[in-house]
């Protein structure tokens, strides 16, 4: 992971209950993005019902590659989103309990990482690679910040 994104995390805020490790379905909707330099790889593995990302030790509860983490896992509760021809940092407030607990905190540590992301040395790595924004449904999501790539 290049520097630039070393402190970009929301994960101090996780109260580890691993929703964001695992999947109801094989989507690629959930399937974190990665940039280019992000040499990590990452697919579902079926358990039953759900699917767990490759790097989860689910007897330990950990990320096996939880140093080299793609920015996507970085920074979940906070989504890379797009929706049309616009991109957002957005909160997930449909899947994750520490979200829907402490909404407040969590709006506000997302607005602190979007001014992070915002910064011109990262919008313009996020505006080369508009790939890792995905359209996650506008119920799934409440916007932290509209990046303006129009410049870019």
């Amino acid at each position: 992971m290049s520097a630039e994104f070393k402190s970009a995390t929301l994960t101090a805020a996780c109260s580890g209950c691993r929703v964001c490790c695992n999947f109801s379905a094989n989507s690629e909707l959930w399937q974190p993005r990665l940039l280019p330099n992000e040499k990590i790889v990452i697919s579902m593995i079926p358990a039953g019902d759900i699917f767990f990302c490759s790097s989860f030790d689910r007897e330990g509860g950990i990320c096996r590659d939880y140093n080299i983490r793609p920015l996507d896992c970085r920074i979940y509760p906070a989504l890379f989103h797009t929706s049309g021809e616009h991109y957002y940092l957005a909160l997930d407030i449909k899947n994750c309990p520490w979200v829907a607990d402490n909404l407040r905190q969590a709006e506000e540590s997302s607005r602190k990482l979007f001014q992070e992301l915002n910064l011109p040395k990262i919008k313009k790595i996020l505006a080369a690679h508009r790939r890792i924004f995905t359209p996650y449904p506008e119920y799934f999501v409440k916007i932290s910040g509209k990046f303006d790539f129009s410049l870019m």
